[in-house]
């Protein structure tokens, strides 16, 4: 073998080794699993809060990390209006009897209601049903038709209420049927304060997470606002027609706002 031949095999010696340490691990040994980054939930929340955020696009929002926390903010107050459930119930033999009962009730409870203040405006027919009704002893006679017409009524002046009310049963009899009363507030002014109740709930809530991260609280990234409106509701009966003018005991508490905020906080430098 010539000199040169011989370095042309230890050449080729030594690239079959390297090509074998390259490309198979030793036996007995597991390589490594490969390490996977995952985008948190925070970092992916913040990253579509943030493209919402003027000035700011998907590419920065992308690598911010941010906390995202609620608060919650209430304000109380006496009602403004009431908005009362009631209406006309008759059973007569025949479906032009129920129905002409029911219409002459419902038209005296109307007028009833006009008469006593309350505008064209605020009453509005919410239902009318005619259905048959049957024979206690037997389940497939009918024994008549029962007809029904149902009212939702503003009142305006909370304090009127029981008068009015007073005055409809009286009007309309024994086929009143009441079914329920609630009232509202005016929002304008309770939601300014319930607002800024809940902002510094939620500010409050922010910086304390902040500081168990040890991070500095930066800039609001999103926020969501949900309001809600407290309701009291009531329960009313009917009244006898031949009764002497009445009102009925109405009581209406109070009513309210409630501001719920989400905020999203960017953390760290």
């Amino acid at each position: 073998m010539t000199r040169s031949a011989g370095a042309i095999l230890v050449a080729m010696a030594l690239v079959a080794c390297s090509g074998s340490t390259t490309d198979t691990a030793p036996t007995g040994v597991e390589a490594p699993p490969a390490t996977t980054v995952e985008p948190t939930a925070a970092t992916t929340e913040s990253a579509t809060d943030m493209s919402t955020v003027e000035g700011q696009g998907p590419e920065a929002a992308t690598d911010a990390r941010s906390i995202t926390v609620g608060g919650m903010g209430s304000e109380y107050g006496a009602p403004t209006r009431t908005i009362v459930d009631i209406g006309v119930n008759a059973r007569r033999p025949s479906v032009a009897e129920a129905s002409a009962a029911v219409s002459g009730a419902g038209a005296a409870l109307v007028a009833a209601l006009e008469d006593a203040g309350v505008p064209a405006t605020g009453i509005q027919t919410s239902g009318f049903w005619i259905n048959p009704y049957f024979d206690q002893m037997n389940y497939q006679l009918i024994a008549g038709y029962e007809a029904s017409i149902d009212y939702n009524v503003v009142i305006a002046d909370v304090g009127s209420v029981g008068g009015i009310l007073g005055q409809v049963i009286q009007a309309g009899g024994d086929s009143v049927r009441a079914s329920g009363i609630r009232f509202e507030v005016d929002p304008a002014g309770l939601m300014d304060v319930a607002r800024e109740e809940a902002w510094a709930d939620v500010e409050a809530r922010a910086q304390a997470t902040a500081d168990l991260t040890g991070e500095p609280l930066g800039v609001v990234l999103d926020v969501h606002e949900k309001v809600l409106m407290t309701s009291p509701q009531g329960m009313m009966q009917g009244g006898e027609g031949d009764a002497a003018a009445f009102d009925v005991p109405v009581s209406p508490g109070v009513a309210g706002v409630i501001v719920l905020l989400t905020v999203t906080y960017a953390i760290g430098e």
